[in-house]
């Protein structure tokens, strides 16, 4: 019987072990068995491990998968029994063979080092773009403001108010320190001009101002209704006849279907009565070049964005340009008409309902491809939160900087990793791939720390995409697949680029 709390060995088949477990194991007997003096036995026993060593670190393919300091250790090993009978070919293989992996490495550190050299100039560079992004954002929030003060100053009546928030009494009146003045024709949320407030809350000296500015007669509010419309529906007389004599046309119906005459008091509905069209044509014809030239343009571009009225959308581009030539000063003139902030709202709106050729048409129009809402949210992001792949697509071609970040400090890709399955997929891939052509060090980041946070983690990546931890997987895959020759040309190089994107964003 053995002695209590021990048992008796039992000789069991030993299972085959994994490659680099199996030999530090050999290694270290190797060590123990070198610590005393071998007999013949032994000295046979460590040539056969050492042999097994070197020949299991060559058999591995992929030079970056071999394990250096196990390759090491079995080279000294087997430099002290080349004596033994140590089959001399194999040493200088195994010797080439590491001699290739330092240099494998040397290269591999280097790209790494070039990488994050340039990670840190890209990055200063989008940072001060963003700094520039975050002060245009700023400045369009505190314009909100001061239109916010604008319609509050015309619906109690405070004509100074209105006129210096419009620059009406000229600029040294405002200030140095002062925000830039609003437009006259500047809209609410509900599409109501500072004209067509003044007129609804029949405020005659704000009517007669906004229109000695050069407000627009008939601009149309979310409902339809023009200003003469909203005068004479609330029975504001004096307003309307004060309209009417400036050339507004009462026939305009409102969305319902009604016109002005419809509404109102018996007296206004006795003034538009008597008020034929030949007497607003007559009127119209007096007024000057420039007046006739303010249309509605952003209301009928916006409506077309959103609708994805192509023809609509090129008519209004086209008269514009035209128009802009025919009265001269085009230059000034197209920075007025087509420039980007009357397009801008028309190409984020056609981003958002995913309407592609509108998208086109405005990009052609030379819109700006990073106009953005109040909260910040550019064209791309919204386009990416929407799923809307093909203007994504448009959108990065169209040179839409991937790297901004909304108010809330997020990026296009996080609002694009929202959508799951399908179109989100399908923009998130196409983002990504775009963000490491052009080397958008802020979302690769991003991307790689979801994607370590991620089940699978670098071998899947974030929820299974193709994204940066991913690329490195499938760039180890392709080296191991390489013969001699390939390693010499430009696709290895690319892998190792790949690799070393993977060490510095710290996902590999």
């Amino acid at each position: 019987m053995p002695p209590k709390g021990r048992e008796r060995s039992k000789s069991l088949p030993k299972a085959k072990a994994a490659p680099g477990t199996r030999s530090l194991r050999d290694l270290a007997g190797l060590r123990r068995a070198d610590s005393r003096e071998p007999g013949q036995s032994e000295k046979s026993e460590k040539l056969k491990q050492a042999e097994a060593l070197l020949r299991e670190c060559l058999a591995e393919p992929d030079v970056s998968r071999t394990d250096g300091r196990v390759l090491d250790i079995a080279i000294g090993q087997a430099r002290l029994l080349e004596d033994s009978g140590l089959e001399a070919a194999l040493l200088k293989r195994a010797e080439a063979r590491l001699e290739e992996l330092r240099a494998f490495e040397s290269e591999l550190q280097q790209k790494a080092i070039d990488l994050r050299a340039r990670k840190a100039e890209v990055l200063e560079q989008h940072a001060s773009e963003n700094k520039k992004f975050e002060a245009s954002l700023a400045a369009r929030q505190e314009a909100k403001k001061s239109v916010d003060s604008l319609f509050e100053a015309v619906s109690d009546g405070q004509v100074d108010a209105v006129r210096k928030l419009l620059n009406l009494a000229g600029a040294a009146s405002i200030g140095v320190d002062a925000p830039p003045p609003l437009p006259v024709d500047v809209e609410d949320h509900d599409g109501n001009t500072p004209l067509s407030e003044a007129a609804c809350y029949g405020e005659l000296d704000l009517v007669e101002l906004l229109l000695e500015a050069g407000a627009h007669l008939d601009t149309r509010n979310s409902q339809g209704r023009t200003p003469v419309w909203r005068a004479t529906y609330n029975g504001h007389m004096e307003a309307v006849k004060l309209l009417l004599e400036r050339g507004a046309d009462p026939s305009i119906e409102s969305a319902e279907g009604k016109p002005a005459g419809e509404y109102g008091t018996p007296g206004t509905k006795a003034l538009l009565a008597s008020w034929t069209a030949e007497k607003t044509a007559q009127t119209r014809e007096k007024l000057s070049a420039l007046q006739r030239l303010r249309k509605p343009w952003p209301g009928l571009l916006l409506e077309a964005s959103r609708t994805g009225d192509i023809s609509t959308a090129r008519e209004v581009l086209s008269a514009l340009k035209s128009e802009a030539v025919e009265f001269g000063g085009q230059a000034a003139m197209m920075r007025t008409l087509v420039d980007a902030e009357q397009t801008a709202d028309a190409l984020w709106t056609a981003c958002c309902f995913g309407q592609l050729d509108m998208c086109k048409a405005l990009l052609e129009a030379r819109s700006d491809v990073d106009s953005c809402n109040d909260s910040g949210l550019t064209c791309l992001m919204i386009a990416c939160r929407k799923g809307h792949c093909e203007v994504v697509e448009e959108l990065l071609r169209g040179g839409s900087r991937t790297f901004l970040r909304s108010a809330q400090g997020h990026l296009a890709a996080e609002y694009a990793a929202e959508m799951r399955g399908g179109a989100g997929d399908r923009v998130h891939t196409l983002l990504l791939t775009h963000c490491r052509q052009t080397e958008d060090w802020s979302t690769l980041e991003w991307e790689g720390r979801q994607s370590g946070s991620a089940p699978g983690g670098s071998e899947a990546g974030l929820r299974g995409r193709s994204c940066a931890a991913a690329s490195a997987a499938a760039a180890t895959a392709e080296l191991r697949a390489m013969n001699a020759e390939e390693l010499k040309g430009e696709r290895y190089q690319e892998l190792l680029e790949q690799r070393a994107l993977a060490d510095v964003l710290g996902i590999g």
